[in-house]
């Protein structure tokens, strides 16, 4: 039971594919400049998610239960049971962490604030949102989607004595590769070709550079 559950994780964890960060080259010009105009726009919360307290540092399954359930006391399980507690919890939380602290910080403060730029503040009128951030949109909306599953999925078979059936959560990463792992590879393959035409085109605009780092 353990083992099949291992192997669905290690499955999804293999497809995943990350964000990655790659440096900028260039010459800081008229930082002042970027940094007045990024002082009005505003950053605003368009929606809840009810599953982002559980991300925190310190929380555990033993958290959740008690939470969901509404009580003070959990039995404790077997040594095998919290194993196997420990690794969906950390696949639950790590999918949390990676959409609250990456994947919204970029949409919602970079190309949040990009848009922002171009539409208010007449900057970087030339360059087009879509071919800097890809379909970072619709990584957002499938990682919000995979998460609101997952907890579903353990809200609503949480017990006293049950968290996570295997059956349960192994249901859910078959829908990682046809949903979400497209997704991912879209971004990473298209990421070297956004970047470089993206400093092309803004190289030589007075606050481009600040922007990219």
């Amino acid at each position: 039971d353990i083992s099949h559950l291992n192997q669905a994780i290690k499955h999804q964890q293999a497809q995943k594919k990350k964000l990655r960060k790659r440096p900028t080259k260039g010459k800081q010009k008229n930082r002042t400049e970027l940094e007045e105009a990024l002082k009005r726009y505003t950053i605003y919360d368009k929606e809840e998610l009810e599953f982002a307290k559980y991300g925190q540092d310190g929380l555990d399954w033993v958290f959740f239960m008690k939470d969901v359930l509404q009580v003070e006391h959990i039995p404790k399980p077997n040594s095998s049971e919290c194993k196997r507690r420990n690794k969906i919890w950390e696949l639950f939380r790590s999918e949390v962490v990676y959409l609250v602290d990456h994947i919204l910080i970029l949409k919602n403060v970079f190309q949040g604030s990009l848009l922002f730029l171009i539409s208010d503040e007449n900057t970087f009128e030339n360059i087009e949102p879509r071919k800097v951030f890809a379909n970072l949109d619709e990584i957002c909306s499938v990682s919000t989607a995979f998460c609101r599953e997952l907890y579903k999925g353990l809200k609503e078979t949480t017990t006293r004595e049950i968290f996570g059936p295997t059956e349960v959560i192994v249901r859910l990463l078959e829908n990682f590769d046809t949903k979400i792992s497209p997704a991912y590879q879209t971004y990473c393959m298209n990421y070297d070709s956004v970047l470089l035409n993206t400093s092309r085109k803004m190289k030589n605009t007075l606050t481009s550079v600040h922007f990219l780092k």
